[in-house]
């Protein structure tokens, strides 16, 4: 069981470190060039992410439409199977192993990446729950302020509550129901208006249900901990999701460079505050490293029309899902290395030399030269048959090792790929003992009947 495992695992993130390195570029040219709008780089960057993490796992009809032979394994018995479209040179070449086989892995190996993963895992979770721990911390720490909820009671969405924390905000927090958390000191100075400003954004994160998307993000991100390019890209999402919902609140607002004013006064006062960092992995908050980004991104974007977003957003998420589909069809499989003992190659008995001419010819007069010669002759076919029944019975052990492994193993959507190709390597190794052993036996005879010829009869 815990084999089928760590090889599911393995062959898991092989493919998603493939789809990672193809579509990671893709995004970067499409959102370097401007080809999506900043209001929808949040959205197409949500899509890759689930596509990364979701894909690998999902097996595509395409994978298992290149199995091109399907054999039962019910009885792990000699079966081989013939296939008519096998290249002749399979046979001529019977060591040479297909393009496509799948990468063998120790098991101790495998085993070993699968604990480093799950240990790694483990502390990114903790690290979650820690962060958790800590938000419930930071509301347990803050009041709730009815004066606010009924000043701006037109900015928040109905029901959600206002806090004022000591020394935490302004952010989002919580996943059923989000709360809008304020530092005590930004609530006391800002402006009514640059007040409205830092609501709406946070407003903003809980009307587009940011905070659930967030969460599993913060998962995906501690699961795939040893992935650069998850962490890339869930930075790339958490900058993108800020200027989502900077877009949205200036509209809101009414006015966008006024509303970038606004949130510059607030990130005047929110510079000198203090933050929890463990609360901040999973609550809706600004980075002050984005800062100069969202600027842009509220000033001066331009706003192409709805379809022309729509359709753009829509070429390149079909792009993406074409990616997906070749990094399935491309990705090798894993298999692990069972220590089978390898069938040693059929080697025929060396045939005695023929007579020289005047030893055949001292040889004629001596009648129990022909006697010897069939002894000799018939010594050689008994070893030759002996060779050749033992290397027949070591790939028969060998194949049913394999056979039975493979039978008692998970099912998965290229298991008869793997059939197929088992079947084609121990048929090639089969056909290639048998035709050395007739090509030994042809020689010996053709042999034989040059020596008996020799010592003077047909």
């Amino acid at each position: 069981m815990m084999a089928d495992l760590a090889l599911w695992l393995l062959s898991y993130a092989v493919e998603h470190l493939l789809l990672c390195l193809i579509v990671a570029p893709v995004l970067y040219i499409a959102i370097r060039t401007g080809a999506i709008a900043p209001g929808k780089r949040a959205a197409l960057l949500l899509l890759a992410f689930a596509l990364i993490v979701v894909g690998p796992a999902i097996p595509l009809p395409a994978k298992q439409a290149l199995a091109s032979t399907t054999v039962s394994v019910s009885n792990p018995s000699w079966r081989l199977a013939t296939e008519s479209a096998a290249p002749a040179t399979a046979l001529a070449h019977p060591d040479r192993r297909e393009q496509h086989d799948d990468m063998t892995v120790p098991p101790e190996l495998a085993a070993l990446l699968v604990a480093l993963w799950l240990a790694g895992a483990a502390w990114g979770l903790a690290r979650l729950l820690a962060a958790q721990i800590g938000a419930r911390r930071v509301l347990a720490a803050s009041h709730r302020s009815l004066a606010l909820e009924r000043a701006y009671r037109h900015a928040i969405p109905a029901g959600t509550h206002i806090h004022v924390s000591p020394s935490f905000g302004p952010a989002a927090l919580g996943i059923v129901r989000p709360k809008i958390v304020l530092p005590d000191e930004l609530a006391a100075s800002l402006s009514i208006d640059a007040l409205r400003a830092v609501l709406l954004h946070e407003a903003s994160h809980i009307r587009r249900k940011d905070l659930p998307v967030l969460l599993m993000q913060r998962l995906v991100e501690a699961l795939f901990w040893w992935n650069p390019i998850v962490r890339r890209m869930g930075a790339a999402l958490d900058s993108a999701r800020e200027i989502a919902c900077d877009l949205r609140a200036s509209q809101a607002y009414g006015a966008s460079i006024d509303y970038a004013e606004a949130l510059l006064a607030s990130v005047e006062q929110l510079a000198p505050t203090k933050r929890q960092a463990q609360a901040r992995a999973l609550c809706a908050a600004a980075s002050l490293g984005t800062l100069d980004q969202r600027i842009d991104a509220i000033i001066e974007s331009p706003q192409p029309s709805r379809w022309t977003g729509q359709g753009t957003l829509l070429s390149v998420a079909t792009a993406l899902i074409v990616l997906w589909v070749v990094a399935d069809i491309a990705a090798p499989r894993i298999a692990l290395k069972h220590p089978i003992a390898e069938s040693t190659p059929y080697a025929a008995p060396a045939m005695p030399a023929l007579p020289s001419s005047a030893a055949a010819e001292a040889a004629a007069t001596d009648p129990d030269a022909l006697t010897a010669l069939h002894a000799e002759y018939s010594q050689f076919l008994y070893a030759s048959h002996d060779d050749y029944t033992q290397t027949l019975q070591n790939l028969m052990d060998a194949y049913g090792q394999e056979l039975e492994a493979l039978a008692q193993a998970a099912p998965q959507a290229d298991s008869d790929a793997r059939l197929a190709r088992l079947n084609q390597r121990y048929g090639r190794m089969h056909s290639a003992a048998e035709s050395k052993f007739r090509i030994a036996t042809a020689q010996a005879q053709a042999k034989f009947l040059a020596a008996q010829k020799s010592l003077g009869y047909p």
